[in-house]
């Protein structure tokens, strides 16, 4: 019989089935808690009449791709230029990187870079022209400030 493996173990799909389906007693097992090796790619300036079939032949040429899949816009249903590329040998993802980063397709030249976590990407922090002295009006008395309506009294 099989034993629960660790839980930071690599594995792979099939040896994790393995194990799950050996055992009837692991029922609380999820792939959630597996570090499964794959590398997802960030692909921008694709073409815009792209489709997600155009995206995974591209890269299928380096290896097997798990996913590949273009964002679109919501309202006008065009691509919005860029997508993620998921490949599950990270030597054939750094492979398609080297050689396709950079190559032009059909006028744009592509960017391919290892996407980021959602958590790891921090957008920089703006400052605000209002919280700096000069821009701050000096009233003449009380009563001047409260006549004015208060966007210009800047109370808020």
């Amino acid at each position: 019989m099989l034993t629960a493996p660790d839980w930071n173990a690599n594995l792979t799909y099939t040896e994790f089935y393995k194990i799950k389906f050996a055992n009837a007693n692991i029922h609380n097992f999820s792939l959630s808690c597996l570090k499964i090796n794959h590398m997802d790619l960030y692909v921008s300036s694709i073409p815009f009449k792209w489709k997600d079939k155009n995206l995974q032949e591209l890269f299928e040429q380096f290896g097997v791709v798990s996913s590949a899949k273009i964002i679109i816009d919501k309202i006008t249903r065009q691509n919005k230029g860029f997508g993620f590329v998921t490949m599950p040998d990270d030597q054939a993802a750094q492979a398609a990187i080297t050689s396709l980063h950079g190559l032009e397709m059909e006028g744009r030249a592509l960017v391919v870079n290892p996407s980021l976590p959602k958590g790891e990407f921090q957008k920089p922090q703006r400052t605000s022209p209002a919280s700096s002295k000069k821009n701050q009006k000096e009233f003449k008395s009380e009563k001047h400030k409260k006549s004015l309506p208060p966007w210009l009294r800047k109370e808020y």
